[in-house]
């Protein structure tokens, strides 16, 4: 059997995110996890106030969110990407496409 590499994988087409690295396996808690993350999810996954998540969101530190709306907008998170920057293996974060 091949050696598996811990490199994360590179991102498929259909995503344009980067993905689990091959050699680790989700948690259960991970897995029971939809593949897209309210803020609400988010902020219980990362254990942090929804307040506390809405800034980092803001700030673009957190990775794998999308914008959804002008007036009241809805973010949604990619749970491979945001598991992935937990790991550490994410390199930095995309700034927000949110304008000022």
């Amino acid at each position: 059997m091949p050696a598996r590499s811990s490199a994360v994988r590179p991102a498929s087409p259909e995503s344009g995110h980067p993905t689990i690295p091959e050699n680790d396996t989700l948690t259960p808690e991970a897995a029971s996890l939809p593949a897209v993350l309210t803020v609400n999810e988010l902020a219980a996954l990362l254990r942090l106030d929804r307040k506390t998540v809405y800034g980092e969101i803001a700030a673009g530190r957190i990775p794998g969110i999308r914008r959804f709306g002008a007036r009241r907008p809805v973010y949604r998170a990619h749970r491979d990407t945001v598991l992935t920057w937990l790991a550490g293996q994410f390199q930095q974060a995309r700034p927000s496409r949110r304008t000022r």
